[in-house]
This record gives structure tokens, sequence and C-alpha cells, in this order.
């Protein structure tokens, strides 16, 4: 059934039958539209005969008034009895002018339903010109003459009358089957439309879809040509309707009718082989038009970039100063042309250039606002230790996109500098433990082996004194060992502090104590001094006597014999404050700072025993237990002060 509908001979009987449907559907829903707008299902053949005369006897009767009017005859084909069916009376007033034997023998003329019309026509002169008309009546200038008319019963003549009764008289016989003859009609043109649509440029030995010869036309061409012709022959329609008979020109128009048709269903199956090809827009000129005007604009704009690519490196290879100074001239440019326009009494150039100035740079100075606020946070944020801030730089330009990429990479840098600072000092944290650890096995049994030695007797003199040294160098040794461990664990964090609350008074009396003897046996005086009142600290009392013991040991070491050494406790703006005095042996030509570091003493020499760790394992223990420790020099005088907050 496809490959037949596909067939040359069976499209063009469609094609045939597909127009023929559509014109006697077209002309039956139209005739069916006038017969209802004209009454023909509620009144019969004579009452809608009679009501479309009606317009046709007042011309007529206007027609005829006018030839009387102007002193001439009626023609014959108005007035003779066998080319005319209307019989009419005009009436002068006060006599009648004209009668066509609207009485014959003294009977009336049998009229089309017996009804007479009756009509007023009006004449006038004015300045020797007579003017008829069935309106406009002026009782002080117009003459009112009556016309009775009517049309005869028989038809005798074959005028327009009789032809319109008899196209009536048919109308009305078949009003009732045109109804279902137009739906029958519409229906099988449907059908053939839907036939031709689907075998449009498909042929019966293959599948693939071929156009025919208007396919090789652009479409849209085709349509405006189609459309312009259609036009035209409306218009050369109007025009011969004019001049030449009704039959002529309604044949004429039929014809016009049919073409039409014809080409708008050839129109629709070109419409479905362009569809079904893929091409119905690329074949049109439009698109080609359109394509023609892309490639130009893609040129155009190829090369519009280019230059604003050169012109863009050549402004951003400028200074921020004199781009600033560029923007200034702008400014200043648009300025006198502003003048210019108020001076020429142009308010409309005027304030078209006041508003786009103020919008242009509050635009700009609105998104220089925003960049500089961010890049503002970026700063706040790396000040305060934050490494890991990035600016987000999406949406940047310029200058600020670089100046947020440089904090980001600082940021990174510093991030990375810190991890590496602290991966360092953890190493060295593990290579002090493991190596203390390592050391002082073997360290153990020189001490024990050197204390063996030294209590063995010998004959040699200087046994006695070499044991001794060989002592006392190998618990130094153990000394130093302990000390960078726990100043190791103590500036990698790892070392256990437990704050819980303490009386300061108590602490630092305890010191006193402790080291009262020692300072004796160095001939130094304690002078210690403890308020009455109790005050309270958070601190681990093992790690704050540990900084107490380094503290007064430093003080036995390096204090002038014959030299007081002061221990005080005093309260200041809520922090406890311990207060370590001594006067120095050796000439303090260093700085408070180089004395907290690791292995810096305070003789220059180094020819006391000690390790060199001591204020450095003070410092960072008070920090642990979240104290501040302040040293001082002025002259051989040292002072340490120690802070805790008072609770």
């Amino acid at each position: 059934m496809k490959r037949l509908a596909r067939r040359l001979p069976i499209k063009i009987l469609c094609f045939l039958l597909c127009v023929i449907s559509l014109c006697a559907s077209a002309i039956g829903i139209c005739a069916t539209a006038i017969m209802v707008n004209e009454d023909f299902y509620t009144k019969t053949a004579d009452e809608v005969f009679a009501d479309e005369i009606g317009y046709e006897l007042r011309a007529f009767s206007q027609t005829a008034v006018d030839y009387l009017a102007n002193g001439k005859s009626i023609p014959a084909a108005m007035s003779s009895p066998s080319k005319t069916n209307v019989r009419y009376r005009i009436e002068k007033p006060k006599h009648i002018l004209c009668d066509t034997n609207m009485l014959a023998s003294g009977s009336e003329v049998t009229l089309k339903n017996g009804r007479y019309y009756n009509f007023e026509v009006y004449v006038t002169e004015n300045n020797g010109i007579i003017y008829v008309g069935t309106y406009g009546y002026n009782p002080n200038k117009s003459q009112v003459w009556t016309v009775t008319l009517g049309v005869t019963e028989e038809l005798a003549a074959n005028d327009g009358y009789a032809q319109l009764w008899e196209l009536i008289s048919l109308a009305h016989s078949v009003r009732y089957a045109i109804i279902p003859a137009s739906a029958i009609a519409l229906l099988l043109f449907i059908v053939f439309f839907i036939v031709l649509m689907c075998a449009s440029g498909r042929r019966a030995d293959s599948e693939e879809v071929r156009g025919g010869i208007l396919n090789k036309i652009p479409f849209d061409l085709l349509v405006a040509v189609s459309g312009t012709t259609a036009v035209l022959g409306i218009l050369l329609i109007d025009e011969a309707s004019r001049s030449l008979s009704d039959s002529f020109a309604i044949a004429l128009a039929a014809v016009y009718c049919f073409a039409a048709v014809c080409a708008l269903i050839g129109l629709c199956m070109s419409f479905a082989a362009r569809l079904k090809q893929g091409s119905l827009l690329k074949n049109t000129v439009v698109f080609r038009a359109l394509c023609l005007l892309w490639r130009i604009a893609k040129w155009l704009w190829k090369h519009i970039k280019r230059f604003a690519k050169r012109f863009y490196e050549l402004i951003l290879g400028l200074p921020v100063v004199w781009r600033t100074l560029a923007v200034l001239v702008a400014v200043f440019i648009i300025d006198l042309v502003m003048l210019v326009a108020i001076s020429n009494h142009s308010e409309e150039l005027t304030i078209f250039l006041l508003f786009g100035k103020t919008a242009i740079l509050g635009f700009f100075a609105l998104f220089v606002a925003i960049y500089m606020r961010r890049l503002q946070t970026a700063g706040e944020a790396l000040a305060k230790g934050d490494l890991t801030y990035q600016v987000n730089t999406e949406k940047m330009y310029y200058d600020f996109k670089k100046h947020g990429e440089n904090l980001n990479r600082i940021s990174a840098g510093m991030a990375v500098a810190v991890e590496e600072r602290l991966h360092s000092e953890r190493m060295k944290a593990e290579l002090i433990t493991n190596v203390s650890h390592d050391i002082k096995t073997p360290l153990t049994s020189i001490i024990n082996y050197a204390g063996l030695i030294a209590e063995s007797k010998c004959e040699n003199e200087k046994h006695e004194e070499y044991s001794e040294v060989l002592l006392r160098k190998s618990e130094h040794l153990k000394r130093l060992l302990d000390d960078l461990v726990e100043i190791s664990k103590a500036n990698s964090g790892t070392l256990d502090v437990a704050l819980l609350p303490c009386d300061a008074n108590v602490l630092l009396q305890q010191a006193a104590g402790e080291f009262e003897q020692k300072c004796a046996s160095a001939e130094l005086e304690l002078i210690t001094s403890i308020p009455e009142k109790s005050i309270r600290i958070m601190a681990d009392s093992r790690r704050i006597w540990r900084v107490f013991e380094n503290l007064m040991n430093n003080a036995v070491k390096y204090s002038l014999p014959h030299s007081r050494v002061y221990l005080s406790l005093e309260s200041d703006g809520g922090k406890a404050k311990f207060i370590f005095r001594n006067t120095s042996r050796e000439s303090l030509n260093i700085s408070p700072a180089e004395l907290t570091e690791r292995f810096v003493r305070g003789d220059a020499s180094r020819s006391s025993e000690g390790s060199g760790l001591g204020l450095s394992i003070a410092k960072s223990l008070t920090e642990l237990q979240k104290g501040e420790m302040d040293i001082s020099i002025d002259g051989d005088l040292f002072k340490v002060v120690l802070s805790f907050p008072i609770i």
C-alpha cells in the first residue's frame, strides 16, 4: 500500500482529488455560511427572494427617477415588459409621470408574493445641476418623488431577477444536502492530503528522500513568489470584474481559485519533502543570508578581538599611575564636551553624558571597592596568622587579580615555610631524644665504672684526682643530656603540663628554703620578700619548681661572692610576679634575648660547668604554663621576672 501511494500516477490522481475535494468543501462551507446569513433555513424561497430584491429595486427606482428628472427617457431594458420583470409607477407631486402597466385592464398586475415596494426619491436642483438620491431629504430645496415597484410572478423576461430566483430556488432546495456533502468533501480532502504528505519526496523503488524540481528553489523565495502571485491575481480579477461581464469574471475567478489551490497543495508537498530531507531551513534565502552575515560577523569579531587584545596589552603594559591618569583625561574630555553641549543648549546630550559618566564611574568604583574589600580581608587573615586563607580571584581583573594571586602565593609560601620549620623542629626534637637515649646507656655505664674506680685503692697519686674529674664530668654530661631532652620536649609541645591552683607564697618560700644553704656555701646572702596576703595562680608545681631551680642555680653559679640574691613576690595588675635579682660575677656584655637561646652562657670564657640551657628551659616551661618570663640587665645587675595570671 505504501509503495502504491508513492507511484507517480497515484500521486497525480490523489493531487487532483485533493484539489477537487478542497474546492468542493470550500464552496459548500461558503454556501452554507451565506445561506445561514440569509436565513435560508428559517424562511421560504419567496421570502428570501423578496428580501434580496429590495436592495436592487431601491437602486432601480433611483436610476429611473434620475432619467426623468434630467428630461431623459427610461431605457427599454428598464421599461419594456419583454426585457425586464420589474413593474413600476413613478409619481411626482400631484401627478403621475410614468406607469409601466402596474394596472392592466383595470386589474392589478400579479407580482411576486403580491408584494409592492415603495420608495421616496429626493430630487434637488442646485446651480442647474440636479441631484437624485433616496437619502438626505431637505424640505426646503428637494422634491419628493414616489416610486412603487414590484416583480412579476411569472418572471417571463430573462433578466437578473429571473436568474436570481433560479439561484435562490436551487440553493433553497439543496440547503440540507449541502452540509453533509461539504463534510464528506472535507474528510476526503484530509485523507488525500495525508496520503500526499506521506508520499512526498518518496519513490516506490527506494526509501531515499528525493526532492523534486521545486525543492531546488529556496523555500522562502518560493513562498514569496507564490504570495506575490496570489495578490496580483486577486487584483487582476477585481479589475476584470469591473470591465468584463459577470459570467466571464466568475469563470476567471473560478479558474484562478483552482490554480491557487493547486499551487498551495504543491507548496505543502514541497514543504513535506524538504522537512523529510532536512533541508527546509538550509535551502532558504534567509538562512543563506544569515550564514553569510555570520561569516562576516566572525571575520569582523576576529579582527576586533585581535585589535582589542593588542590595545588591552598596551594599556596593561602601562603603570597603574599612567592608567589612572588616562582615565582622568577621559573624564576631563567628557566634561569639556558637556560644557560645549551646555553652551549650545543641548540639554539632551548633556543629560546623556552626565548620567553615562556617573554610571560608568559608579560601576568601576563599585567593583574597585569589592576587590579592595577582598584584598583587605585577605591581608587581615594573613596578619592574624591564617595561612590557609585564599583570595577568590575568579572574577577579578587587571592589577587586582595580580595582587590577589601574589597574596595567595605569599600565604602558600608562608604555610610551606612554617610547615618546614615545624618539621625541622620535630626532627631536631626526635634527633635529640633518640641520640640522648642512645648516649644515656653507655654514659650510665661510664658513671658506674667511674664510681667504682673512685672507690678502689690505687698506689698512683693521681688516681684519686683523675677518678674524681671523670666522675664529675660524666655527671655533668648526664645533666646536659637531661636538659636537652627536657627543652626539646618543651619546645615541641610533647611535655605534659597539669595546671592546678597553687599558692605562689608557698612556692617561693620553698625555693628560698631549698637554696638557702647553697647560697651560704657560695658566700651569698639570700634575701626573700613574700607578701602576707596569699596569691594563687594556675601552675604545674613540678614544672614551676624546675624553673625556680634553674634560676637559683644560675644565681649561685654566676653571682659575685659576698653579694646578695633577692627573691620577691608581688601582685601587679592581676598578675603574680616572681622577681629574681643578683649581681653578676662577670661583666654582662650580652643582650637579654641572647641569654634565653640554647647553649648561651653569661661568661664569655665558658669556664663554668653550666650547659647554657637553664634560662632557655625556664622560658619554655614558663610559657607552657601560660606565663611570661622577662629578663633585664642593668650594668652587673641581673633581673628575671616571672608573671602568672592570678586566679
